[in-house]
């Protein structure tokens, strides 16, 4: 915990008690270790307007660059080899989890019924606009190049999106389009897609 947040008083939730509140405890707190709040100047909040616009401009060039599709494509890898390296630990906890690559699919198997599939194909060498990492969890095994299907069409019990976006100035990541935006970098990412799996398979029965 850092030094300045108490450890006698109640803590609330943002969602709770709205960004006007936290603020104000934010001040509270800032006062009383020394600091003067003061509401910013107009010179001050056009210095911060012009950042963000440049920023906006950064990340917009960054859509539509090669620069960000192999940033995208290497931060795929580094997503794929990553979920590669937790299969020993997971092993060592008596489940075993393969993970296969094929094209641009990695296929997550071993937890009966369940199967994950993650995909990441930019369709131009220069555009990553609309361009999306998919995470779906199916119950049973889906139709795949390469692969046969299970006998009973594979239902999909969960489909999860992540763009590949300029977040900071020489700062990207991976940003969950259906998780109100959350970032995560490659490894990161692979331990979410892990867990979100062994959560599914967990409560999925077999008939």
């Amino acid at each position: 915990m850092p030094l300045w947040l108490p450890k006698t008083r109640l803590y609330v939730g943002l969602q709770r008690w709205g960004m006007e509140n936290a603020a104000a405890a934010i001040e509270a707190r800032a006062t009383e270790r020394g600091s003067s709040p003061r509401e910013e100047t107009v010179a001050e909040r056009a210095d911060r307007f012009a950042r963000a616009a440049k920023l906006k401009q950064k990340q917009e060039e960054f859509q539509s660059s090669h620069i960000g599709v192999n940033a995208a494509l290497q931060a795929y890898e580094d997503f794929s080899l990553a979920t590669e390296g937790h299969v020993k630990p997971i092993a060592a906890a008596g489940i075993k989890i393969e993970v296969r690559r094929s094209q641009q699919y990695r296929i997550l198997t071993g937890l009966y019924p369940c199967n994950a599939v993650c995909s990441f194909r930019p369709f131009y060498t220069n555009v990553l606009k609309d361009t999306y990492l998919y995470v779906d969890v199916y119950k049973g095994f889906p139709e795949l190049p390469g692969f046969h299907p299970s006998p009973n069409k594979a239902s999909k019990l969960k489909s999860l999106r992540y763009a590949y976006r300029l977040l900071r100035t020489d700062h990207h990541a991976w940003v969950g389009i259906d998780e109100k935006g959350r970032e995560f970098m490659p490894q990161q990412l692979a331990e979410h897609v892990l867990r979100t799996y062994m959560d599914i398979a967990e409560h999925t029965k077999a008939n």
